[in-house]
């Protein structure tokens, strides 16, 4: 029963966005949290959304310098022009 719980949450927090516009895929990304962020596309959200300052989360990753996590989000149909 937890599992479905953490399931809803989950879904929910794919639409939550902070005071700085970051949304949760794109503050995973920048931490490189490889496990939140397979587990937020794969719940379906836009992995080319953008924040405030027109940032998506692959350019987040690319700040970091988190190559694995730039390959992540590049498998994932990341669009380098976004």
């Amino acid at each position: 029963m937890r599992a479905i719980y953490g399931l809803i949450a989950l879904s929910l927090l794919v639409q939550i966005t902070g005071c700085d516009n970051n949304t949760p895929l794109m503050d995973s990304a920048l931490e490189g949290d490889k496990k939140a962020v397979v587990a937020l596309l794969d719940q379906g959200t836009n992995v080319d959304e953008v924040n405030g300052y027109r940032w998506t989360a692959l350019m987040h990753a690319a700040k970091a310098g988190n190559l694995e996590m730039v390959n992540l989000l590049l498998e994932r149909k990341a669009n380098v022009n976004a």
